[in-house]
Order: C-alpha cells, then structure tokens, then sequence
C-alpha cells in the first residue's frame, strides 16, 4: 500500500446510503447533460488532492454520525474528508498541512480585517496563469460560514463551475479542466474565438492609432481619458491599456519627429524639383503662424502636404519672413530642390521672395514667384463690386440716410418678434494686411477710371441708382434667410407665380461670388420677391417692413445686367478649383477669357452706365496683375511646354512676335542652362593635340550635317525639336502626358514636369489654417504652439505613403516601455546651501 487516501468504495458508499459514483455524476448539477464526458481518473494512480472539484466527496456532520455529499468540495477537502472516511487509519499530515496553508493565506492577506472582496482583489493582483483566461473573472466568492470558496464559471460553458477554497490557489483543476473542455457551438464561444483570431491589439499599436485618431480628426488629447470611451475599449479587450492625454502629446510630438525626418528624406529623393507655398494666419488662442505647403509629382498626379506651421513671434515684414521660411526649408535640406514659390499679393511678399533668393542662392526669386491666382480673381470681382460699394464711392448726402437705414438694418436684426446671429465681418477670414492691399489697389483703378477716357463719367443719380440696388438686395436676402416666417411665405408666393421654390441666399463679402450667387438667385424669383414685399403680415407697423426694400425697375435692370459679368467670374473661379491643385498653365487662358468677357461688358452700350464702370474697374486690375506675370518666367514657360498649346496659343490669342519670341527665348535659356543633358562623345584626353583633333572633328561633322542635311550626323536638340513640331492632339492632361515621355526616355520631360506642377493658387495652405482651426478650435485656448504644430502636422501627414512608418514607430514605443523611469537622485547642498536634484 502506498498510504495514499483512496476513493471510498461502491459497498462503503451503498452502506452509508449514498449514491454510487455513477448515480452521484447524474443527478449532481441539472446542466451535466450538457457538460462534455470526463473520465474517471483511477485510484491507484492519482492522488485524492487531484480528484476534481465535481465528484463528490465524503464528509462528516457534526450533529450526526451521517456523511453527506458536496459538489463544490476543494481538491485539499476531498482529500481529507476522503481519508478520514474511508481509511481512518490513514495519516493525518494532510489535514495538518491544509491548516497551515490557511493560517498562512489569512496572515498574509489579514483576512480579519479586509472584506472578502478585497481580500480577492489583492488576489487577482498576483493570479499571472493563462488559465485564468478560459474563465469568467472574477470568480464568485462563496461564504459558508468561516469557509470562503471561488467559483469559476467556464466561458465556454457557462453551466460548468469549478469550486476551489479561497486559501488555496493551486491551478491543477483549472488547467484540467481546460485542457479537455469541449469548444461549444454557441454566439458566445463563436464571438471569442472570434475576437481571439482576428485580434491583433498590442499596447503600442493602441498608442499609435490613439495618437492618429486624435490629429486627423482633430480630438482634443483630453478624449483619450474620457469614462465612457475608456469603458468600450475595456469591453473589446479587458487588457486593453490606454495612455493619458499627456502621453498622447509626448507620442504626437514624438511622431512629428519621425514624420519630419521621413518627409525630407522622402522629398530629397524625389528626381524634381519641389514647389512652395505660404500664407500667414492666426490661430484663435492668438498665436501667428505661417503656413507652409509643399507640392510635388506622385504616379502621375499632383501630391502635396503642410510642409510646416511656424509660430511667428516677431512683425510680419518680408525679411523676417523669409528668414523663418528659408530656417524650415533648410531643416528638411531642400534648399537646392525650391523651383516655384506661390503667396497672395500682399505687399510684404515682394520682399519676402527677393529676400529668399538671397538666403537660398538656388532659388530663382521674383523669376519664379507665383502670385494666387484665386486672389486675383477675388479682386477684380472686388473691384467690379466697388462701384455697388459705399465705402469706395464719394457719398451723395441726399442718399446717405436711406443707405444709413439699409445698412443698420443688415447689421442688426430683423426687426421686432425676429432675431439674427451677427453677421461675418467682410474681413474676418482675410489677414489685414492683404484687405489693406486689395484696398488699395481697387482705389487706385477707381482714379485710373476716370483718367483712362474710354467711358463717359459716371452721374451721381447712375451711381445712387447701382448702389442701392445691391444695399437692398442684401438686407432684404438677409432679413429672408433669418425669418423661419418669411422663409416659408416665400415658398407659398413661388407656388402663387408659378416659379419653382427655391432658398435664398445670403451674400458673405469673404465668401468667392456669394454676390453672383445672390443676384442670381434673386433674378430667377424676381416675381415671387415683388409679392413677398408688399404682404400686409410683414408691413405692419413695428416688424420688419420689407417694403422699405423693394427693388425698382431700374435696379431690377442693373441686377440683370451685371449677373451675366458676374457669373463670367463664378465660372472662371470653378474652372480653376476643379482640379484638386490648379496648375500654373490654366492661369494666361483664364486671364484671357476674364479680359474679353470685361471688354465686351464695357463696349456694349446697351448696359447701364454703373456696369459698364463696374467692368472698368475690374478690368484696370485684371490688366496690373496680368502685366505682372512678365516679371516671373514660369508662366510663358509652362505654355509653351504644354502639349495643347505650345506657342500656337500665343498666335491665337493675338500676342506680338516680340512677344513670342521672348517667351521663347526665356524658355530655351532654362532648358539649355539646367536641364539639356550633356553628351560627351569620346572620353577627355590628357593630350592638347589630341583635344584639338576631337574639336576639328566634331567640327567636321557639324559641317557636313548642315551640307547633306543628315539628321544621322546632327545632333538632335530636343526643346528645339519641341518648338518645330505642332501641337499634341489629345485629351490628356498634361502630366500625364509627360510622365509618359518620361518613361519613354525624352530629356524635355523633366523640365516639363517641373514647370507645369507649378501650383496657381495657395489654396491649400488656407485648407492648412481650416485644419488648424480645427486643431485649435474656440474650446482649446490652452493649446501650446509647439502641440497645435505637432498635431496639425502629424495629422495632414497621416495619408501620406512612407511618411509616418508605423514599424518603426511601434519600434520605438516599444524601446521606450523598456527604459528604467526616470528617478530623482538628491546631491549634497552646494555652496549656497541647496539642494541639486538630478533626473537620472
């Protein structure tokens, strides 16, 4: 005999009245028809501490010499309830052990004074087996007067439960129990095994999505400790562990690092060259910044990104412009790689670009500077709305009280029983310095109107006329637009003229053709406006009174002249924004087309006096900023490399042969000077006599090439072959089709590529400050310069390819959870008595 306590009998269990083994295992739990097949283990070869916690055990009642059963008996329990039953003759070492080991556990966790379930929690502290997994946690605490179990229900099968005393944290019946459970064919157990398959979370994984979640969507970092977000990462994954916001801000300005490095890299290596852009805005936290974007080539389109947002903290003068610009480039080492450079028209930016070609020797300065073109056209449309304006026009007294009424009335309210949010400020998205620009330039076409000659001057009765016209149309869309009431009567005194119903629509002076849109709107429901004016319900004494702003004939004559002028704009302005990123070689059309549309708007003498100067005046500044593309070459030059037009354009158009001429020669001196390749045809020779024979030779056949005529022996210039050929017939665009030339091995196509990616407009550079409004909304004043620039950033590049690398970014998070944390070390006092802590 081994002296092992052994499992009673069948004899010994009929004797006492017990069920048999068999008989016990079926009518134990009601949900074992359920539970998979568990072989009985046999008695001479595993010890009673290994008995599971579902067969029963044997044990003493205190009142009666009677034994009853327990199903949640522990392994220790059973074995010495077992050997004390059935083999009392058996040592009592195991009983005495089992004592030890509670007196132990209750010490340690001081049960007396703890709760059962903190007891349990300091438990589960220290609980590391995997096994624990294939269980619902916490287990169920169970209290049997001084006895404590757990209960541990399987997930696989809920009806399953295995017992286990509190003091005793032996695995053994767990993990048995886990190694033969039978998978169960139920929405829970697929779910798990779902989520264990398809779930890839890692710590830093979760860091780095956090962080990209946060800058492309513009959350504040803050989000990342809100209760209920944390609570759904906790139910997808209970190990799941998410940073604080003030890790996300170190994560994202540690990511800006990466992203920064691979960005230049990224750029360095792209074959041509980079164009920029830049602007400046100021956030609502009242922090400058200027905006920076670069624009390039990627599989045959145009790519680009922020290149940077840096915080200006001195006047905006063009030197000190151009010296944070030309800081930033040079950090990403792009200062040889600069071709085209995009700004408004602020005054400012004349210096800047003159000061940048100074800091930056490769870059080609006023050459190469591109003025936005969506800016131009914003200011003819400014210009041409400046005789509509009465802040550009000499005041009629005997106007100024009805212009006063109007303009108070758009300002503030629509009057009794209706309320209006205040309006947009016209210059409110525009920086000063540009509206102060534009400003100027519009009152200089004003006193060049009157000195050019070309049309009769203006009466004061024409000009009251004009203006009126516009004062009343906007006050009276903007009392419609915020009147719930008005709106609907509207709709009814369409339906009453047989027109179809349509919104009207307010003009915002920042927003690009709003003016077009409104006068356009307003012609087509010029019938239902003239009932809507006269209703008795918005004439009454102490409303709103709109019949104080019905248009009359001669200002419904107006508005329907000038709309044809505007919409010219309107198309001009979606003509250059249907593409993602206008390109340079739309710019002289449009500016062509703009021109014609003017004239034939001034000569045409059926119009109104007011919108023949209205088309004057945008004319004068259409004429000065397309006079001043001549200072810059990559205008003609990307005309004249563009497959559709080449110098053909120019002939159509009407240009001089001067003209052409030079376009051409600015274009054949940048192909010859940077791009044309150069052969070598035998290799240098050491030898003066030899070099001048090779000169006499290439001599040589240069003469007879010309005599015969032999294109084998001449040598092929490839911009001069461009220029002898007729233009390309073909719907391509024009990257596209150099890309392919290209690959096709053409030496003109570099220089082709360059030039026609030149940006129009610095559009994306307003998208930029859009994102870090975003970023830096009215709700987030507290936002460092240093954390809107990192997350602006880390968010535009987000989509890039090859610019966030996410191995290697899990790489170093990973790299960081390894490094000791930083802990204070207290040196002696130093000479003035202090105390030096040093962050080790």
């Amino acid at each position: 005999m081994s002296g092992r306590p052994r499992k009673p009998s069948k004899r010994a269990r009929r004797a006492a009245g017990l069920p048999s083994s068999s008989e016990s295992s079926a009518s134990g739990s009601s949900s074992d028809e359920s539970r998979p097949p568990t072989p009985q283990p046999s008695t001479s070869s595993t010890p009673a501490a290994h008995v599971m916690a579902t067969v029963p055990v044997i044990s003493r009642n205190s009142s009666s010499a009677s034994l009853s059963l327990s199903t949640h008996a522990t392994p220790l329990d059973a074995a010495a309830n077992l050997s004390t039953t059935s083999n009392p003759t058996a040592p009592a070492s195991n009983v005495v052990d089992a004592k030890n080991r509670r007196a132990h556990f209750e010490q340690r966790y001081k049960t007396s004074t703890l709760s059962d379930q903190q007891v349990l929690d300091k438990q589960l502290a220290t609980w590391t087996s995997s096994v624990y997994e294939h269980f619902q946690m916490p287990p169920k605490i169970v209290r049997e007067g001084d006895n404590v179990k757990y209960i541990f229900v399987c997930r696989a099968h809920p009806s399953i439960e295995i017992s286990r005393a509190r003091h005793d944290e032996a695995t053994s019946n767990l993990n048995r129990h886990a190694q033969r459970c039978a998978p169960a064919n139920n929405a829970q157990t697929k779910a798990m095994a779902a989520f264990t398959q398809g779930s890839s979370y890692t710590p830093e994984k979760h860091r780095l999505k956090l962080a990209l979640w946060v800058t492309r969507k513009n959350r504040p970092f803050s989000i990342v400790e809100d209760e209920d977000l944390l609570d759904i990462f906790h139910d997808l994954n209970a190990a799941c562990v998410t940073p604080g916001r003030r890790t996300i801000t170190r994560d994202i300005k540690e990511i800006h690092v990466i992203g920064r490095g691979q960005l230049g890299e990224l750029l360095r290596r792209y074959p041509g060259k980079i164009h920029v852009a830049a602007d400046g805005w100021c956030s609502p936290n009242v922090i400058a910044f200027i905006g920076l974007t670069a624009h390039w080539i990627i599989d045959g389109r145009m790519a680009s990104t922020i290149l940077d947002f840096i915080k200006a903290t001195k006047a905006h003068t063009g030197e000190y412009l151009a010296a944070r610009i030309a800081e930033s480039i040079r950090g990403y080492g792009l200062q040889d790689k600069i071709l085209g450079f995009v700004a408004d028209n602020a005054s400012n930016n004349d210096t800047l670009v003159t000061e940048l070609s100074r800091l930056l020797p490769s870059f080609g300065g006023k050459r190469v500077r591109v003025r936005c073109f969506a800016h131009i056209l914003n200011l003819v449309v400014k210009a041409v709305l400046s005789q509509f304006s009465r802040k550009m026009i000499e005041e009629d007294n005997s106007l100024t009280e009805q212009l006063d009424m109007l303009e108070e009335e758009l300002n503030n309210g629509t009057g009794f029983g209706d309320e209006e949010p205040e309006l947009e400020s016209d210059d409110d998205e525009v920086a000063d310095d540009v509206v102060q620009s534009d400003n100027a330039a519009i009152r200089d076409a004003i006193d060049e109107v009157s000195l050019s000659g070309r049309l009769t001057p203006l009466s004061s009765d024409d000009a009251n006329v004009a203006r009126v016209s516009i004062a009343k149309l906007r006050t009276l869309a903007n009392k419609i637009v915020n009147s719930p009431t008005i709106r609907e009567d509207l709709a009814q005194c369409c339906k009453q003229v047989n027109i179809e119903a349509k919104l009207m629509v307010r003009d915002v002076a920042t927003r690009w053709n709003s003016t077009a849109a409104l006068v356009k709107r307003a012609i087509d429901l010029e019938p239902a406006l003239q009932v809507l004016v006269v209703m008795s319900e918005h004439n009454k004494p102490r409303g709103v009174r709109l019949s104080r702003f019905r248009l009359g004939e001669d200002e419904w004559k107006i508005l329907k002249q000038l709309s044809p002028l505007l919409n010219i704009f309107t198309y001009a302005t979606e003509l250059i924004s249907n593409s993602k990123i206008p390109l340079i070689h739309q710019v002289i059309p449009v500016f062509d087309t703009v021109t014609a549309a003017l004239d034939e708007s001034i000569d045409n003498e059926a119009n109104e006096l007011a919108v023949r100067h209205a088309a004057l005046r945008g004319m004068l500044i259409l004429n000065k900023y397309y006079a001043l593309t001549d200072d810059a070459v990559v205008y003609r030059i990307a005309m004249i490399l563009h497959h559709r037009h080449k110098t053909t354009y120019f002939i159509k158009a009407g240009w001089l042969e001067s003209w052409i001429e030079t376009a051409k020669d600015l274009a054949r001196k940048e192909w010859v000077e940077n791009y044309k390749p150069r052969r070598v045809d035998t290799l240098p020779s050491t030898n003066e006599g030899q070099r001048v024979r090779d000169r006499d030779l290439d001599a040589a056949k240069k003469f007879f090439a010309s005599k015969m005529q032999d294109e084998a022996l001449s040598e092929v210039d490839e911009f001069e072959d461009w220029l002898s050929t007729g233009v390309v017939k073909t719907h391509m665009e024009p990257i596209p089709f150099w890309e392919g030339m290209h690959a096709a091995g053409n030496p003109l196509a570099r220089m082709a590529l360059d030039y026609l990616s030149i940006p129009a407009t610095s559009t994306d550079v307003e998208r930029s400050f859009s994102k870090g409004g975003l970023t830096v909304s009215r709700f987030r004043h507290s936002l460092s310069d240093e954390s809107t620039r990192a997350a602006t950033l880390v968010g535009a590049w987000a989509d890039l390819d090859g610019v966030l690398p996410h191995d290697k970014i899990l790489q170093i998070f990973k790299d960081k959870k390894k490094r000791p944390k930083k802990k204070a070390r207290v040196e002696g006092p130093s000479q003035d008595d202090s105390e030096v802590i040093i962050l080790e």
